[in-house]
């Protein structure tokens, strides 16, 4: 008997497609396609090491593509003799051109990780943090030609906590795209296309890539601006500065500590550095304020507390960061 369970393509390549992935894979009323990017050097090794997509198709024995480009000719003309009925597309980072967009089948529909038209682009949850944003959340969308300003399927929002990093948000974000795809799937398959509604254009902001010199932390900035620089780019790829010729990625920082009191009274430098009386802090002072420092990173170490680095570099109690 012909096998007639629609097809789903699922394009991905990093770990905030990773629970749509499982919740398809998990699924008994469809046949699943995996689609990612090649293998790329990472690591201090620098080794070809697959996509996080890669490796949890392959663990759970699902069939897997890996294409350098999905628009070229061939590639196109393979995923046409698939007869996909849908292609979700999730943290893949390879924008689709025209003629792969004309592919018969639904879609293709992408989840993103904010609230559309705010954060268009590829960075969109460090640009929220950057920017301090309160609430956020993802978005179920149909992709078009131009970067996710297609017609929105459904959206779901989450607060943003006060001291929130990068990777925590990330993660629940990610949770977050799988109850709209299962949604969107569910009533899909049971005859019922759900709504679509356009976007604003009008309120639309974009969220390009993050750029290396983001990453330098710059003292002479408000200590809310440096503490939301630490947050976007924690634990990854990791906000940085200089002790002697020393690079210092600092992963976790706050604004709620209790400031220390200047030697003197008087006021310190941009960067200075000054321990809180319990060593679970250090305060680190910019832009006529405080920031407070509970874990941080020397270049090619792993992460420490700011008690445990103290006690091995006593010398940094009263540094300056630069």
């Amino acid at each position: 008997m012909k096998n007639t369970l629609p097809v789903v393509v699922f394009m991905g390549s990093g770990t905030f497609g990773l629970p749509a992935l499982r919740h398809l894979a998990g699924r008994a009323d469809i046949r699943l396609q995996v689609v990612t990017q090649p293998d790329r050097p990472a690591g201090r090794g620098r080794a070809d090491r697959p996509t996080p997509v890669a490796e949890y198709a392959v663990s759970a024995g699902h069939p897997l593509k890996k294409y350098p480009s999905v628009n070229v000719p061939e590639v196109i003309d393979e995923l046409r003799s698939i007869r996909m009925d849908y292609l979700i597309v999730c943290d893949f980072g390879q924008i689709l051109k025209p003629a792969l967009l004309a592919l018969p089948g639904a879609g293709p529909y992408n989840l993103h990780g904010s609230i559309l038209p705010a954060y268009r682009g590829a960075a969109p949850i460090q640009r929220g943090i950057l920017d301090g944003v309160a609430q956020t959340g993802v978005t179920l969308l149909r992709v078009t030609e131009k970067c996710d300003a297609g017609p929105i399927v459904s959206q779901s929002t989450t607060d943003v906590g006060p001291d929130e990093s990068f990777g925590s948000l990330h993660a629940r974000l990610s949770e977050m795209v799988m109850p709209l795809l299962k949604t969107f799937l569910d009533e899909s398959l049971a005859g019922r296309r759900p709504r679509e509604y356009p976007q604003d254009d009008s309120q639309a902001t974009m969220a390009p890539k993050i750029k290396k010199e983001e990453l330098r932390l710059d003292f002479h900035e408000q200590p809310d601006r440096v503490h939301r620089r630490i947050r976007a780019f924690s634990p990854e790829p990791g906000a940085y500065a200089f002790w002697n010729q020393t690079r210092l990625k600092l992963i976790t920082a706050t604004l709620s500590a209790t400031a220390p009191t200047p030697d003197k009274g008087s006021t310190p430098a941009g960067g200075a550095v000054c321990p809180t009386a319990d060593k679970r802090f250090l305060a680190i002072f910019c832009g006529g304020g405080w920031i407070f420092v509970s874990d941080l990173q020397p270049e090619g170490g792993r992460i420490l507390s700011s008690r445990d680095f103290l006690n091995g570099h006593p010398a940094f109690a009263y540094a300056t960061l630069t």
